[in-house]
């Protein structure tokens, strides 16, 4: 990461612990070079990806059929963002990556080239995550193994192993059944830690989790950090028709958090006692719907009080 956003490098598996094997992406070349990046580079041309960042994931979503990133940027407003790769915005001429994808087709989990041949989407907001009272959250993080059966790419198996079995488990089961869950990526777990109590070395801190269940991301807005590509619409091999925005229930743990108003049934609030992980308990609490960029997100905060008191920074 650099003073002007991610930059990108690649290297062999049995070579990541060698920095001198890397090689890194130049966008002005659309090719990767032996020179690293300048850490102080401002220059959005010579950037992989413009912007501002702190922490998160890029995965591939069997969801939307494209790589997807959810983060923190550095601005301490406790927001989840997200962009995902615009399959309707190849960099480049090469033939076999056009619109729609590899050779038009689309882009599977091991298509990771795909990451130098489209651009990725402005920034959208995606869930504000409630900050407690020491202030900001910070670490925000996206888990999709929970709730993805293709988490891991099909060529990572042994040879031999059946396409049937080149499927991970579903490791969320015990947050939200298989059968609910409307498919592969349709939700996605977060995380984020939550300051109780600021402070350099008598901080109180909790890392605290939802779940976004997802309908469609909305087109991409017009604007986005300088140097961003912009592109009129979604691939239409990653949504297709907007889908209808289903029944959802949402719950923070403060009250003082304000969301939009939309009319909902019934929301929980979950508690528990501080020093480790509590067993949560619920209780009915006000009706709450996220809105997210155009689009409806439901975000259930599952599990709070994983506490861990006396760090220091």
């Amino acid at each position: 990461m650099s003073a002007a956003g991610l930059q990108l490098a690649r290297a062999s598996v049995g070579q990541l612990t060698d920095f001198s094997k890397y090689s890194f992406w130049d966008p002005t070349q659309l090719s990767f070079i032996k020179n690293p990046p300048r850490l102080d580079e401002k220059d959005f041309k010579k950037v992989y990806l413009p912007g501002t960042f702190s922490s998160g994931s890029i995965f591939f979503s069997p969801y939307f059929n494209t790589f997807v990133m959810v983060y923190f940027n550095k601005y301490v407003d406790s927001t989840f963002r997200i962009r995902f790769l615009d399959l309707n915005s190849p960099l480049g001429d090469d033939p076999t990556w056009p619109k729609q994808g590899k050779r038009g087709k689309g882009i599977a989990p091991e298509d990771v080239e795909a990451l130098v041949k489209y651009a990725w989407s402005p920034e959208q907001e995606l869930y504000k995550s409630p900050p407690a009272k020491g202030g900001f959250n910070y670490a925000g993080m996206a888990h999709p193994e929970y709730f993805n059966r293709q988490y891991f790419a099909p060529s990572l198996y042994p040879k031999g192993t059946s396409a049937s079995e080149r499927r991970n488990q579903w490791y969320g089961s015990a947050l939200l059944p298989e059968k609910k869950a409307g498919g592969d990526g349709k939700h996605l777990l977060l995380s984020w830690t939550s300051q109780l109590r600021g402070g350099f070395g008598s901080g109180i801190y909790q890392v605290q989790l939802a779940k976004v269940e997802f309908d469609t991301i909305p087109d991409n807005p017009q604007g986005g950090f300088p140097g961003a590509a912009v592109s009129s619409s979604m691939p239409t091999l990653s949504l297709g028709p907007p889908a209808q925005v289903p029944s959802v229930t949402a719950a923070a743990p403060s009250s003082t958090h304000t969301f939009p108003s939309r009319p909902s049934s019934t929301a929980l609030t979950s508690t528990g006692s501080a020093g480790g992980v509590a067993q949560p308990w619920w209780m009915p609490g006000p009706s709450l719907l996220v809105r997210r960029c155009g689009a409806l997100v439901g975000v259930l905060v599952l599990l709070i009080d994983w506490a861990v008191g006396e760090m220091v920074w």
